[in-house]
């Protein structure tokens, strides 16, 4: 059954990659996510 489970996730997780992209551009990865997701840093570091 898990083995099943693993199977049935790792299919239905490529399935869903086919039709939403599951990884960001590789400047929006550097500027950080929350900047470009939302517009405002989590975190604040002087």
């Amino acid at each position: 059954l898990t083995i099943l489970s693993a199977v049935a996730s790792f299919v239905l997780a490529r399935l869903a990659g086919l039709i939403v992209p599951m990884r960001v551009d590789s400047e929006a990865e550097h500027d950080g996510l929350d900047l470009t997701s939302h517009g405002e840093r989590a975190y604040e570091f002087d």
